[in-house]
C-alpha cells in the first residue's frame, strides 16, 4: 500500500511538473520570439474565441451605455452602429492578431517578460496564483490580474483561454 501510495504521488508531481516545463518552454518561445514554441503550446482558436467574447461584451456594454445615457440622437445612433459593426471588426483584429507572431510580439513587450530575459525564467516574477481547476486544466493569474488557462490535450499542456484586464478595454471608446 505504501509502495502504490509513493507511485501515485510521483505520477502525481511528474504530471504537475510537466505543465510547469510546457509554461516554461512558452515563455522561452515568447522571450525568443520562437513562434513553433509558442505554436506548440497555445491553442489559437480557442484562444481567439475567448478574447472575441470579451472584447465584444466590453463593447456592447460601452455602446449601450452610451446610447442609455446620452440624450443625442446622433450619439445613440452612434452607439448603435457600432454594437451591429463593431464585433465583426474586433474578430478581423483578434484573428490577425492571435496568432503565434502576434501573441510574441505583444507579450515580449510586458514588463514581466522583459524582467525574465534579463533575470533569468523566474515563474514567481509573474505569477500571482495557480489554481487547480481540475485534473487536466490551470489557470495561472499573474501579478496585474490577467489570466491564462492550460488545458491537458493532445498529450500536451496548451493555453486555451486568456482573460485580459478591463483596463485594456478602457481605451476603446465607441
Amino acid at each position: 500500500m505504501r509502495r502504490l501510495s509513493l507511485i501515485l504521488f510521483v505520477l502525481a508531481m511528474g504530471y504537475v511538473a510537466y505543465a510547469g516545463f510546457a509554461l516554461r518552454e512558452l515563455i522561452t518561445g515568447v522571450m525568443t520570439g520562437n513562434v513553433d514554441a509558442i505554436s506548440a503550446h497555445v491553442d489559437f482558436p480557442s484562444v481567439r474565441t475567448s478574447l472575441k467574447e470579451q472584447f465584444t461584451s466590453y463593447l456592447i456594454a460601452k455602446a449601450g451605455a452610451v446610447a442609455g445615457n446620452d440624450n443625442d440622437p446622433g450619439a445613440q445612433i452612434g452607439a448603435t452602429i457600432i454594437a451591429a459593426v463593431g464585433p465583426a471588426v474586433i474578430g478581423n483584429v483578434i484573428d490577425s492578431l492571435a496568432t503565434p507572431s502576434g501573441i510574441a510580439t505583444l507579450l515580449s513587450t510586458r514588463t514581466d517578460v522583459t524582467e525574465i530575459k534579463r533575470d533569468g525564467f523566474n515563474i514567481g516574477s509573474f505569477l500571482r496564483r495557480l489554481s487547480i481547476v481540475s485534473p487536466t486544466r490551470f489557470r495561472l493569474t499573474d501579478n496585474e490580474g490577467s489570466e491564462i488557462v492550460l488545458d491537458f490535450e493532445d498529450w500536451t499542456w496548451k493555453v486555451t483561454h486568456m482573460r485580459v484586464l478591463p483596463r485594456v478595454f478602457d481605451n476603446v471608446t465607441p
